[in-house]
């Protein structure tokens, strides 16, 4: 199944790999994925309360670029896109959060992408990934209207832990031990 992802054109760091996907560090080439995703008003839905605000080419170039500067600071940790034999067609995240006090977990999918079971594959991916590394538990959050990430929060052994208020919004804490 993986055969058409062995051959990546621009060198990058996988992390981990499932039945369907291979997650992998993030590169220049992925703009306009992140463009797709961000300018995209349904998957922005949820992310924040605060106004959809499209991006743009360069906004998503320094991103990529500051998250290159994350993996080398923090190895292991970090952004990082996911990928089908077909399309890149997301990301997931796992980054230390103080507001948490604790790791947390970050997912976007194009909207095409969305129910095929690809997040909680991923995210499943991410839970046996995590295994090497020395964390105790991990913490995802969601506004409370967005039943599609707390779905996914919950099909991988996530509990609701509380509601707080994270990034200027109200959520959902969901948590995972290891």
């Amino acid at each position: 199944m993986m055969e058409g992802l062995a051959g990546l054109k621009e060198k990058t760091s996988v992390k981990y790999k499932t039945e369907r996907l291979i997650i992998r560090e993030i590169k220049e080439g992925d703009v306009s994925h992140l463009i797709e995703m961000d300018n995209n008003p349904n998957v922005m839905k949820y992310i924040t309360t605060s106004g959809f605000n499209p991006t743009s080419a360069e906004i998503e170039l320094t991103s990529i670029h500051n998250q290159k500067k994350y993996y080398k600071k923090f190895q292991g940790f970090g952004l990082w896109m996911i990928q089908t034999t077909a399309d890149t067609i997301g990301w997931i995240s796992l980054k230390y959060n103080s507001d948490l006090e604790s790791y947390e977990l970050g997912y976007r999918l194009k909207e095409s992408e969305w129910n095929k079971g690809y997040a909680t594959e991923a995210c499943k991916g991410l839970l046996e990934y995590i295994r090497k590394l020395d964390i105790s538990q991990i913490q995802a959050v969601a506004v409370p209207a967005n039943r599609g990430s707390i779905a996914v929060m919950k099909k991988i052994g996530m509990i609701y832990t509380k509601n707080s208020n994270i990034y200027n919004e109200d959520v959902v804490v969901y948590r995972y031990v290891v």
